[in-house]
């Protein structure tokens, strides 16, 4: 650890305390890339999990059909186990058995908390009581053994009983509390697994005195029979699934709803409703190894949205153990297994020991993982080859829509990683190296009017020429959507972006382009659009229902985090420092988004901020729009708080928005828009205005703070979010959950793929 550079990831909290930890360029870890992989696919809270759960429900109320029970839940009191229970009995209407293993460590909170939900949701319980003589052995065995994960005799005891009384009762289904949400990440360094019975043998043998005769231990390779042989009929085993993956699983919301319900009590930490883990836990690990596991069990908060970043160093800086408390802990411990204090003193003295030291079935498992990572890597390989194959698996798409618009050519490229072939055609020119933009030849008269005009034939000619299997505008109030739609040469499909239709298809622009945007729109056999508002909105122009679908695109958790070496960059460049308030609008540089009210606003919050600077982007810069605003901030005297930026790449993105400490968002109509949800990704609080667009995708001071159009209103927005921690931490923890949960673009791309894939088969 001495030759490591000390380092502390830049999205969640952990650190080279790991000794296996990576940093890839922006400083973000290995663990938070593990969980973006898993984000969509393993991990679906909230709507997107439903059709998951839905399945795994009626697969198991199918089976129990006739039972006493359908399934068995390991109930410890602790949160997990205790909200799972209440899910599967009061919500869900499965019989659960619950069992549970007394291995003799449980805190009054944990046997209350139990008594209670067995009560209340009207329960059965099976409580198997670990004799204590072989229990103690085992854990003064492993204690002297000076390994690092002293959980082990419990964990294996529990899981074990677990495992076996569901097989020999010959039900099915195990439902496990185990989740993504909350246990994302727990480096393999800091542990090694409790189901090695070869590692729990031999550290007994060494160690022990009192033989094991009734402590419930399990094979590897029986539990792993276990668990695989359960979907063949006829054949023991069980099937674990992970319910609460498919929920949307919010700690603190869990365990006020079980306070409620049930009575259940608080105990601390996670995993504290063992006295025993709470002494390994804040006790052993830090002090003999240096592994502070509030760091694990935070990074997973963080990362599932459930708290900030800047909230778990708040924790971490807390105290592990009061001191009153540890020295409590540590003498009910020591007279529990029956140590004096000079065999005590010579256990937590002595040098500690890795787990290889000792026989185990290690070198099976890293030969297991190898194999796991071989079979990913040939389905990674045979994918492309299958999806080739497949009916209409790849498909030739056309994106229509412009170059310019960063999300537009995101949202292309996304489509394209996905295997299909992508060509874009665009008015104006681009620049991306995984697809072809195509740009018509225009006219260079002395009028840019007729330019205008005269573009509209090449590029009806570079429209009709392309064979596509399917176009896909992007904006439904362009010339390439409209010209789509007249042609009618190949199938068609809209994508609406929010003016489309709620400036251009409703009239404010003129009665030509409503028609033709309301044309097109007819002309479409699927409009996706980004809003339950947007798609009544199309609804109403008389759009047939069965072709509308929402879609939030949003983005790919992988590209979008929070980046604090670009914001001291940012900051530095525009001449402040970090306790400096910088606003940030990243919309679109026009009337629609009401910039002006930012800046009437600014002067209300340089009374309690005097150094702050409002920042505007000048991506779609309308000029005569910007000269009123510098006139506007002139005359306001605050011009030198004013600074301009240059539109950004996607790559640049997360950096400009983590430089900013709050996002405004002030337009008079907008759908779900996209540089908001990807200030929520980089954990930037934001400030909306409050319209009826937004209300069905945004919550006011759970993921974002609304205000109405009234400067002063804004300028109090502004400052309540950069004065009120609680609520800042609250609003960022907030939207990175609603990103995770409806803006997941791998996720969304799947629905893209269906529905274009129908508009093709026609």
């Amino acid at each position: 650890m001495t030759d490591i550079e000390y380092q502390v990831c830049t999205r969640c909290v952990m650190d080279t305390t790991d000794p296996d930890i990576t940093f890839d360029d922006q400083g973000v870890c290995n663990h938070c890339r593990s969980f973006d992989q898993i984000a969509g696919t393993d991990w679906l809270p909230g709507p997107a999990g439903k059709p998951h759960l839905d399945a795994l429900l009626a697969e198991i109320k199918a089976w129990g059909k006739g039972r006493e029970y359908d399934c068995t839940i390991g109930l410890s009191g602790g949160a997990d186990s205790s909200y799972l229970a209440y899910l599967a009995a009061k919500e869900w209407g499965l019989r659960p058995l619950a069992v549970h293993v007394d291995t003799g460590w449980n805190s009054p909170y944990a046997v209350r908390n139990i008594e209670n939900l067995v009560k209340k949701l009207n329960i059965d319980l099976y409580t198997f009581v670990i004799d204590w003589e072989e229990m103690r052995d085992l854990q003064v065995a492993f204690l002297k053994s000076g390994v690092a994960n002293q959980d082990t005799p419990q964990d294996h005891a529990i899981f074990a009983k677990l495992f076996s009384f569901t097989a020999e009762n010959k039900i099915r289904y195990v439902l496990s509390g185990h989740n993504i949400a909350t246990e994302s990440v727990l480096p393999e360094s800091w542990e090694y697994t409790a189901r090695d019975d070869k590692h729990i043998r031999a550290i007994h043998r060494r160690f022990g005195t009192h033989p094991l005769k009734t402590l419930p231990i399990m094979s590897v390779f029986r539990s792993f029979l276990y668990a695989r042989l359960a979907p063949i009929k006829f054949l023991p085993g069980m099937k674990i699934v992970n319910p609460l993956d498919f929920v949307d699983y919010r700690k603190d919301q869990a365990k006020e709803k079980l306070s409620k319900e049930v009575g259940w009590q608080e105990y601390g930490a996670k995993h504290f409703e063992s006295r025993f883990t709470k002494f390994f836990q804040a006790y052993w690990l830090p002090k003999r190894f240096g592994y502070d596991k509030r760091r694990a069990h935070l990074s997973s908060l963080v990362l599932s949205g459930q708290i900030s970043r800047d909230h778990a160093l708040v924790e971490l800086d807390k105290p592990m153990y009061p001191p009153e408390e540890l020295a409590e802990d540590m003498e009910f411990v020591r007279k529990k297994l029956e140590l004096s204090e000079s065999e005590f003193e010579e256990i937590l003295s002595a040098p500690t020991r890795h787990h290889s030291e000792y026989p185990s079935y290690a070198p099976l498992g890293r030969i297991w993982r190898r194999v796991q990572k071989g079979l990913q890597a040939l389905r990674r390989i045979l994918t492309p080859k299958a999806r080739a194959l497949a009916p209409l698996g790849k498909l030739n798409i056309c994106i229509l829509g412009s170059a310019s618009d960063t999300h537009v050519v995101t949202r292309a490229r996304a489509i394209a990683r996905q295997g299909h072939m992508v060509t874009m055609i665009s008015r104006v020119p681009g620049s991306t190296n995984e697809i072809p933009i195509l740009v018509p030849k225009g006219f260079n008269t002395p009028f840019n009017v007729v330019n205008k005009a005269l573009i509209v034939f090449p590029l009806a000619w570079m429209i009709w020429r392309q064979r596509a299997d399917v176009f896909y505008a992007h904006y439904a109030a362009e010339y390439e959507c409209w010209l789509a739609a007249l042609l009618r040469r190949r199938p068609f499909a809209i994508n609406a972006m929010g003016s489309d239709i709620l400036i251009e298809a409703t009239g404010r622009r003129g009665p030509l382009r409503a028609w033709l945007t309301r044309f097109a729109l007819k002309a479409a056999k699927a409009v996706t659009v980004k809003s339950p508002y947007l798609a009544q909105t199309v609804l109403d122009l008389g759009i047939d229902p069965g072709r509308v679908s929402e879609v939030i695109w949003g983005i790919d958790p992988k590209n979008y985090h929070r980046d604090t070496d670009k914001r001291r960059e940012w900051r530095a460049h525009w001449g402040v420092d970090e306790d400096t308030l910088v606003i940030l609008s990243p919309r679109p540089f026009e009337k629609l988004y009401r910039q002006h009210l930012a800046i009437q606003a600014l002067p209300k919050v340089l009374e309690k901020h005097p150094n702050a600077i409002l920042a505007l982007s000048e991506f779609k810069q309308d000029l005569s729009y910007r000269r009123e605003l510098e006139t506007l901030a002139r005359d306001l005297g605050i011009s030198a708080h004013v600074v301009y930026v240059a539109p950004q790449s996607e790559e640049h993105m997360p950096g400009l928005l983590s430089a900013a400490d709050i996002i405004v968002s002030l337009a008079y109509t907008d759908g779900t828009p996209q540089t908001v949800l990807e200030a929520q990704a980089c954990d930037t609080p934001v400030l909306i205005a409050d319209i009826p667009d937004i209300r069905h995708v945004f919550t006011d001071r759970k993921n974002c703070l609304f205000s109405t159009d009234d400067p002063k209103s804004i300028a109090d927005g502004l400052d309540l979010i950069a004065s009120d921690e609680t609520l800042r931490n609250s609003i960022i923890s907030g939207g990175r959950q609603l990103v995770l949960e409806k803006a997941n673009l791998p996720r969304e791309l799947e629905r893209v793929e269906a529905i274009l894939r129908d508009v093709v088969a026609g």
